[in-house]
């Protein structure tokens, strides 16, 4: 999908092409421009109204040129403060892992995103964030699960998952403290896929 970035319609509600026209009259005085109150002079090159603008697209493996969308389902919830980042970080380590592996991966991981703005302690805030959790995995064309270790959310993410259909792809996970070093790398291998029911 191409977009024209003359088409764009500014915070004025003008368009680019119309504060480029502007701009590139020959009599334009800066001091009484209406475009002025923008955080920014639109002050184009006759060419830059009329760029098309290439919309990303992957290729994946199935040679489809979309996304495909993989629910993470990880361990987040623990009373341990210490557990809950280590929680994070591994949840960041699937992502990036699914991202490195497989070619047009987007990896929705709703439950290190939501608790940036959502307190996972607070009853009513911990509901509103599964419920929106599980509307973004009726979106996602499969269901990722890591570790051996299963929460209470991430059953609920999987009923949900073989309710709907959705693949289930469990991944055993390894973590390894490297030597020299704080760093720790995560190894994962896949145990097998479970078409959903």
């Amino acid at each position: 999908m191409k977009v024209k970035i003359a088409d764009l319609i500014l915070p004025n509600g003008s368009t680019i092409k119309e504060a480029t026209d502007f701009c590139m009259a020959d009599d334009r005085d800066c001091d009484n421009c209406p475009y002025s109150s923008l955080d920014a002079c639109y002050m184009f090159e006759d060419e830059v109204a009329n760029i098309d603008v290439e919309v990303p697209q992957a290729t994946r493996e199935d040679g489809s040129s979309t996304y495909k969308k993989v629910y993470i389902c990880s361990p987040y919830h623990n009373s341990n403060t210490d557990k809950i980042a280590e929680n994070i970080r591994l949840a960041r380590e699937y992502c990036a892992w699914a991202m490195r592996t497989a070619t047009g991966i987007i990896p929705i991981a709703p439950h290190i995103y939501f608790t940036q703005f959502l307190d996972d302690n607070i009853p009513d805030a911990r509901s509103i964030g599964t419920q929106a959790g599980l509307a973004l995995l009726k979106d996602c064309e499969e269901v990722w699960v890591f570790g051996s270790m299963m929460s209470d959310g991430m059953v609920q993410e999987m009923a949900t998952a073989a309710q709907l259909g959705k693949t289930l792809r469990f991944f055993t996970v390894d973590v390894i403290q490297e030597k020299d070093s704080d760093q720790q790398t995560v190894l994962i291998e896949e145990r097998g896929v479970e078409k959903g029911v």
